[in-house]
């Protein structure tokens, strides 16, 4: 593992050049994540058993352009996906009962933001990013139980929020640099908007709420070409 590491530096060191970032500087991004989960809980004392999976997916791309020595503006889209499913089985006089509901969402997004660098060492920035975001994305939930047939709900998800997020820029040459954002302290607000729900008006509903993220699920690292990035000294 060490040397693993000890050849790392060393290429690391290799591409390296000394990396400015000017005024008209542009610079493009994406990002690419994903997670994955299951439990089983086979006889629970009870007679019941019961599971879950989930997955999720995002992927952004962005592009800024710095207006400033420092300060930057720019534009991001994207989407996220969800899959949901858990299953529920119980024993009864009247046999075996199986439930299975199931949930599939999609959110579509633009996320335009300001970002504000500056030059720790020749190839070392750190920045902070001050960002917005609306998106809207359709969502199914079904539901089947053994003795009747699957029944869905369609609805269509409208999310707006902004935050503020920091990070670093190690510049491996004049064109690439890998990028590490680390915490979130966001604002979001969802609503949920029935399309075929027998319940009707009284099934819409919104949720709103604060974050702050400083574990490592808020660590992301990535790779950003930056176009018309000068290697002159100043």
């Amino acid at each position: 593992m060490k040397s693993i590491l000890v050849m790392l530096l060393v290429f690391c060191s290799i591409l390296s050049t000394q990396a400015q970032i000017r005024k008209g500087t542009g610079f493009l991004s994406g990002v690419l994540s994903g997670s994955y989960s299951k439990s089983d809980n086979n006889n629970d004392g009870f007679g019941s058993n019961y599971s879950y999976r989930s997955n999720s997916w995002l992927v952004n791309v962005s592009y800024g352009n710095y207006i400033t020595e420092r300060i930057a503006i720019g534009i991001g889209a994207g989407f996220t996906t969800s899959d949901y499913k858990n299953t529920s089985s119980y024993t009864s006089p009247n046999g075996l009962t199986t439930s299975v509901n199931k949930q599939l969402s999609m959110l579509y997004y633009l996320s335009p933001f300001i970002r504000i660098s500056k030059s720790i060492s020749d190839n070392l920035y750190c920045f902070g990013s001050l960002y917005a975001k609306v998106g809207t994305g359709p969502e199914r939930n079904t539901t089947t139980s053994s003795n009747g047939s699957p029944v869905n709900y369609d609805d269509t998800k409208t999310n707006y929020g902004g935050g503020l997020t920091g990070g670093l820029n190690y510049f491996l040459n004049n064109k690439f640099a890998f990028q590490l954002t680390y915490g979130d302290l966001s604002y979001s607000y969802t609503s949920t908007d029935p399309i075929n729900d027998s319940a009707g008006e009284n099934a819409k509903s919104t949720e709103s709420g604060f974050n702050l993220g400083l574990g490592l699920s808020s660590i992301s690292i990535g790779l950003q070409y930056f176009i018309s990035c000068s290697k002159d000294k100043k």
